[in-house]
């Protein structure tokens, strides 16, 4: 992908230039995208490294103590967001977009080689430590295939990925209706769709998908990503939407009351996160920045491994001893997706990498898939 590019304005140290965000780094790829990409899935990994240390924690109690950790799980909202954006930025690039044939293959060769790789690695895994998973013939082909229902049924949180897959879907029909014709009507489309759900609480495992308010989150994401490089957005603007949008993902995990329909609050605030983190991509010097925007490369491996990297954790006596300790679930959570993050790192540059570099080659002949794309 090439570099990113823009003028800057001569008050750039008060704004940021006609767009959302600036230049990106020397790979062609935004580190404030790549930043919120490591955050999130790391937060993900924390909120089920507690979840699971909790689990066999004897006499734990719920509490404030879950309120805290659940704050990762908000990390899967700012994921839909950024590919919603992603997808329009990537897509309609130079006054040209890419083919729905071409869009397909990439998303095709981007999500599920690499997850299959790892689902069985689980399954291997489980097979191994005495515990093989109890599933039927239909259930594999299910989970494989990323299908409502079975998706999670080896990797717990491939959930997630069955409602990338419907976005890709109804994105490349997009496509091929153009840009303007097929951005109106997948937002038509998702958002009558979220109505409906919300009105008819609709049933099942596929329309409980297709009726969910979650979509809103990627057209979020697709609002940024036609915007981005077009509006003028103060800076100052932009570390309040970064702080707001943070702030309120924080407070709506921690305190929003059981009735509330969370994704109505999660949704808008992840927009402000994403929103105000592109607005700063010029603010991004200090070193640490860029090397959280390296991890964020593997963020995608970090997503699919992180839960069989604390389960085999738990697996090790020393380590599942303490874990047993009444204050575990909070002292190990964070160490544990370290851990995972470690061997993410190296997933992605042994496994990850390697594979995208040739299906890029082999299959799709085109330019490479890159960690934005």
């Amino acid at each position: 992908m090439p570099v990113l590019s823009a003028s800057v304005a001569s008050d750039g140290a008060a704004s940021a230039p006609p767009i959302l965000a600036a230049d990106s780094d020397d790979r062609g790829t935004l580190l404030s995208v790549q930043i919120l990409r490591f955050l999130a899935a790391f937060g993900v990994a924390v909120y089920h490294a507690h979840l699971h240390l909790a689990a066999v924690q004897p006499g734990y109690r719920s509490g404030i103590e879950d309120r805290i950790f659940q704050v990762g799980a908000s990390g899967v909202h700012v994921f839909f967001v950024i590919s919603g954006f992603v997808m329009v930025f990537t897509s309609f690039r130079g006054g040209r977009s890419l083919s729905p044939r071409q869009f397909l293959e990439r998303r095709f060769f981007r999500i599920y080689p690499i997850y299959w790789l790892f689902a069985a690695v689980y399954v291997v895994t489980h097979w191994a430590l005495g515990s093989p998973y109890a599933l039927s013939s239909s259930d594999y082909v299910g989970a494989i295939l990323l299908l409502p229902t079975f998706a999670a049924m080896i990797i717990g949180s491939g959930w997630t990925l069955t409602y990338e897959v419907y976005f890709y879907l109804a994105f490349g029909v997009a496509l091929a209706l153009g840009r303007r014709t097929g951005l109106a009507l997948l937002t038509a489309f998702f958002a009558s769709s979220a109505v409906a759900g919300a009105v008819f609480h609709l049933q099942g495992p596929v329309l409980s998908i297709l009726t969910n308010a979650l979509l809103l989150e990627f057209l979020a994401g697709c609002a940024l990503g036609l915007i981005y490089r077009r509006v003028a957005v103060p800076i100052l603007l932009g570390y309040i939407m970064l702080i707001v949008g943070g702030g309120g993902l924080v407070a709506s995990e921690m305190f929003a009351p059981e009735w509330f329909p969370l994704t109505l609050a999660l949704a808008p605030f992840s927009a402000l996160l994403v929103a105000g983190a592109l607005t700063l991509e010029r603010q991004i010097s200090a070193p640490v920045t860029h090397l959280l925007a390296r991890l964020g490369d593997s963020s995608y491996t970090l997503y699919l491994l992180h839960i069989l990297v604390i389960d085999l954790l738990l697996e090790i006596s020393p380590v599942a001893a303490f874990g047993r300790h009444s204050n575990a679930s909070a002292l190990l959570a964070v160490p544990f997706a370290v851990a995972a993050t470690a061997l993410a790192v190296v997933g992605h540059r042994v496994v990850e990498l390697p594979l995208l570099r040739w299906f890029r080659r082999a299959v799709l002949k085109t330019a490479p898939i890159t960690t934005l794309n």
